[in-house]
């Protein structure tokens, strides 16, 4: 396999189409492991929504909404009738102070988190309440599992604590004064202590609604119908603030913060596998200019072999960024793969060239992973890479026909 060879169309036209017929046989194996990457992110949701079940969910917090009822007399019929005012606030100011952690179940981690919520605001009855006796409060949370204490709501001086009824609402009942005349306007102040799993949410139902959320986590991603209004982000931690108006208010509306990872080992597998046939293809020209320059030959039954070298490294790294962080996981299937197509080459060629495809594959595999980090800018990035080594490969084979 290794005897000196002199340059011969008929057979390289047939070998690069026996080498396309293998390219095409290599979509299998790669089709195989991203089956196998999406099977893993499917699993890791399914754990994530176990922790859901057995923690707490994902968590929405509404603001209050109070209901009074006042008995008027039909002059009419001379009987008694009650009528219900149900009141949004008309401003509230909440602040969260969140602190995440990481569940480890099996081989996955979970993002929850533990928050303390405040809500202060201020509502407004109708006129015809003001000699009503009876005033409930009720107010929604996604998952009533995460309370970590009685809520508790201070107004007229007052505390009260909430219950929940049969519509797993939460709710209190208050005895508005008996005088003749008060201030409509009644201030209130809510705490909250409460625990979720990966997102924090609130509904701006008030007619002005101001949120502050401040966190220890790093990477947070502002989720929702609305964008804070500012924010500041760095490796210790974050602020937001948003604020809402009824003016632009929507109906069924929801603003927040997700605590998940950006992109997750699996999506970060499953992208470098997309590359996976454009390496390949790249190594396969690599070794066949190698041939040209050097006249030494590879044999098509090792070619399947370095194929099947490249497609392993997708596997090899979903199995390591189940344990450790995808950087480390990339470096040691490169490092791998690599070393052992090296000594694979060494080989085959027996010179100086097998160190040349060694680093080329090096070449590859670092260029893979700095299209992995820019995401903006991957499209570019790589088709500049392409273009590059379409043009060495357009330099060394342009003489080709002149070859002897």
């Amino acid at each position: 396999m290794n005897k000196n060879v002199t340059f011969d169309a008929k057979r390289s036209a047939i070998k690069i189409g026996i080498m396309a017929v293998i390219t095409l046989i290599l979509l299998i194996p790669l089709s195989m492991i991203r089956s196998l990457i999406e099977d893993r992110e499917i699993t890791k949701y399914e754990i994530i929504d176990d922790v859901k079940r057995s923690y707490a969910g994902s968590q929405i917090v509404d603001s209050p909404i109070f209901d009074s009822e006042v008995v008027t007399k039909d002059e009419k019929t001379n009987k008694d009738s009650t009528l219900t005012y149900s009141e949004k606030c008309a401003q509230v100011d909440i602040k969260a102070e969140i602190n995440t952690d990481e569940l480890h179940r099996s081989i996955y981690d979970v993002i929850v988190y533990n928050s303390k919520v405040i809500i202060k605001g201020n509502f407004v009855l109708p006129d015809e309440v003001q000699k009503g006796k009876n005033l409930k409060v009720k107010m929604k949370i996604a998952d009533l599992k995460g309370l970590m204490d009685t809520p508790q709501i201070s107004l007229m001086g007052k505390e009260y604590k909430f219950d929940v009824d049969g519509s797993e609402e939460l709710y209190t009942k208050i005895e508005l004064p008996i005088q003749e005349h008060f201030d409509n306007n009644i201030s209130f102040t809510m705490c909250l202590d409460i625990k979720g799993t990966e997102q924090l949410m609130f509904a701006p139902s008030a007619d002005e609604t101001t949120v502050s959320i401040r966190s220890i986590y790093p990477n947070p991603s502002f989720v929702g119908e609305y964008l804070p209004i500012s924010r500041d982000v760095n490796e210790k931690g974050f602020t937001a603030t948003w604020k809402v108006l009824k003016i632009n208010k929507k109906d069924s509306s929801y603003f927040g913060v997700d605590f998940i990872k950006v992109a997750s080992q699996y999506q970060q597998a499953m992208r470098s596998a997309k590359y996976g046939m454009l390496i390949i293809c790249l190594v396969f020209v690599a070794g066949l200019l190698v041939e040209f320059v050097t006249h030494k030959q590879i044999h098509i039954v090792q070619y399947a072999v370095i194929g099947l070298s490249l497609a392993l490294f997708y596997s090899l790294l979903t199995a390591f960024s189940d344990i450790i962080s995808f950087g480390w996981s990339y470096l040691i299937a490169a490092s791998m793969t690599t070393l052992v197509l090296t000594l694979y080459y060494k080989g085959i060629l027996k010179n100086k060239s097998a160190w040349v495809l060694g680093g080329f594959i090096s070449i590859m595999y670092g260029a893979n992973y700095i299209l992995l980090q820019m995401e903006n800018y991957s499209l570019l990035a790589g088709s500049l890479l392409l273009f590059v080594l379409l043009s060495v490969m357009m330099y060394f084979t342009a003489n080709m026909n002149k070859a002897k």
